[in-house]
């Protein structure tokens, strides 16, 4: 997983957990200082530490079993900080055995956490998501609250790794706002968080929070200057290589592989590629080759590489052998390209699956918990059953009359409509959906609206500038409205709306805001900014309210029409859901469409 090696997450949790959990047996004190010695060692030469901590396996005999358990657990987190997946799964194997036989559950969770981190990195994602499925639905998320938030940071890599920067940008949002308590003050995945958020953003194309979330981790890391540099250096080269600063992406992933190297030895593939990308897209062929030879030089590099850069390798072998007028090999490399791109999407659609199952079973699982909490009630639920029985009958009765009573509501107000129109066969302002006591407040429709935004901010502020920014041409024409010239354009709209209205145009399923401005040849922004400030409606509600007024009235008169099924009605006037029509012509009238023409068929006795 991106960045995972060096971020040193297991590490901070294995001190964590040592520290906060406690079990019926505890670590010797002896072999506390000889972990907290290797750990200090590892900082400096971490090969050196996993000699030592391979020389305590050898010592196995001289401690129990949760002490040898605390033995591994150190080896596999070392492994995992090297590189050494394959290892790590291998002592997780052996950790696994020894914690299971002995019942040390917190133990056995935390093991097999290792063993997804080093299928992830392996690039098996479909173990790993098999694990994290297990994890996210056996643990106690209150208990064991810190190693469920790592799994979250891993999701969101995960999204992230797959382009899903919205569910990503959630999920790291939201893990953020309650960083201090839940990482327990660990600066370190605070940065980690600031870093993400302001490359998503990026990728985003919102600069501005960017900017802002780059910001903070700066602030934060002045405060606490030891922590790892390596990571925010690698964020800010991706950052400039999104926005095609090729020269600034360089500096930044050169500045990244060089703390790498001088303190752990270690080459990131990921920003290699990319520096190779880099030289490429500035025409440094040469250069471009250099890091290409590198990165294949390094051992087992095509099993290192996600399957986003793997694809990313096979398009640059592509380019450089064509830029060579080799066009065989170009053709070769282009073809694995595709193959492997199409492994991506593959991976892609399992990873995203897979994770949609672990949110499913999160939810049953917790279903699970609240229905176990609530058994002590079934006893009391039980004696009260018959006063429910006779309490839903009553409401049946209740029911019954308000639908009576709403369904004369609205006949009168059909008729008042009709008689209206006969007098005033012009009026294009009487409608019957207006004059019907509204079902829904205003508030909530705005809420609606506003879920429908596509842009994603974290600060109330930064979402209103944007806001602003992206309706700064509907602003003006609203401003400007009280010119004659703009009064007249408005009217002239005005009318060509009534126009459409009384041709049935909106009752015809592809009568959306996007086709409706086509078609009186103007734009969304200014026909959607027309109909909220001279009808105080948006565009949904303005179509909805024209069909709702066709429909109660073609029902009430056609005896056809009621034969139809609500799917059937629905479809008749413009709706390709029959739950989309049925839930506004509820907050329409008060009534279900079943309802309404039940009530017709008694009326007219049919």
């Amino acid at each position: 997983m991106q960045g995972q090696a060096f971020k040193k997450v297991i590490t901070v949790f294995f001190g964590f957990f040592l520290m906060n959990f406690s079990f019926s047996q505890e670590i010797s004190e002896d072999l506390k200082k000889k972990i907290d010695f290797i750990y200090e060692l590892s900082s400096i030469n971490l090969n050196q530490a996993l000699v030592e901590s391979y020389k305590l396996e050898g010592k196995f005999e001289h401690y129990d079993s949760f002490n040898q358990v605390s033995i591994y657990l150190l080896i596999i987190d070392l492994q995992i900080m090297n590189s050494e997946y394959n290892k790590a799964i291998k002592y997780c194997e052996k950790a696994l055995e020894i914690s299971e036989k002995n019942n040390f559950d917190r133990y056995s969770l935390n093991i097999y956490y290792y063993m997804s981190i080093a299928y992830d990195n392996l690039n098996q994602i479909e173990n790993a998501l098999a694990i994290y499925n297990n994890l996210s639905t056996e643990m106690d998320k209150t208990d064991l609250s810190y190693i469920y938030n790592l799994m979250q940071i891993d999701f969101g890599l995960l999204n992230k790794k797959f382009g899903n920067n919205k569910k990503a940008l959630s999920i790291f949002d939201a893990l953020l706002r309650d960083s201090n308590e839940i990482f327990n003050g660990d600066v370190e995945h605070h940065e980690i968080l600031l870093l993400n958020l302001a490359d998503l953003y990026n990728k985003l194309e919102n600069s501005d929070s960017s900017q802002v979330y780059l910001e903070k981790f700066e602030k934060l890391h002045l405060e606490n200057p030891e922590t790892a540099n390596y990571y925010s250096l690698k964020v800010k080269g991706d950052i400039a290589f999104d926005n095609q600063e090729y020269n600034a992406a360089i500096d930044y992933y050169s500045e990244c592989l060089a703390i790498l190297k001088e303190s752990y030895d270690y080459n990131d593939l990921e920003v290699i590629l990319k520096k190779s990308q880099s030289f490429f897209y500035l025409n440094n062929l040469d250069s471009t080759i250099y890091y290409r030879n590198h990165l294949i030089n390094e051992e087992n590099f095509s099993n290192r590489l996600s399957a986003k850069d793997l694809m990313d390798f096979y398009e640059l072998n592509s380019e450089i052998f064509k830029s060579q007028n080799k066009t065989e090999e170009g053709d070769f490399y282009y073809k694995k390209y595709l193959s492997a791109k199409e492994d991506f999407n593959k991976l892609k659609f399992k990873t995203q699956e897979g994770l949609n199952e672990i949110k499913t079973k999160e939810i049953i699982a917790e279903g699970k918990q609240t229905e176990k909490k609530y058994k002590s009630y079934i006893a009391f639920i039980s004696s009260i059953l018959g006063f429910l029985l006779a309490a839903g009958l009553m409401l049946y009765v209740f029911n019954y009359t308000k639908n009576k009573k709403k369904f004369a509501q609205l006949m009168a107000t059909v008729q008042k409509y009709e008689e209206r129109k006969s007098i005033e066969p012009v009026n294009k302002t009487v409608s019957i959906v207006e004059e019907l006591p509204r079902n829904i407040e205003k508030e909530l429709v705005k809420k609606e609206e506003a879920k429908k935004q596509p842009v994603e901010i974290v600060e109330e502020k930064e979402a209103e500038k944007i806001e602003q920014q992206s309706s700064s041409t509907t602003s003006t024409i609203v401003d400007d409205s009280t010119s004659p010239i703009k009064d007249e354009k408005i009217q002239e709209l005005l009318d060509k709306l009534d126009k459409l209205k009384d041709s049935g145009y909106f009752l015809r399923q592809d009568s959306s805001l996007y086709n409706t401005a086509k078609k009186l040849k103007t734009n969304t922004s200014y026909l959607s900014s027309v109909i909220n400030n001279t009808m105080d409606t948006n565009f949904n509600r303005f179509v909805n309210d024209i069909r709702m007024d066709y429909i109660i009235l073609e029902l009430k008169n056609s005896k056809r029409m009621r034969s139809y099924s609500v799917k059937g009605i629905a479809e008749e006037i413009g709706y390709k859901s029959a739950d989309s029509f049925s839930k506004y012509f509820k907050e329409s009238t008060g009534l279900t469409p079943s309802a309404y023409v039940r009530n017709l068929n008694k009326e007219f006795k049919v």
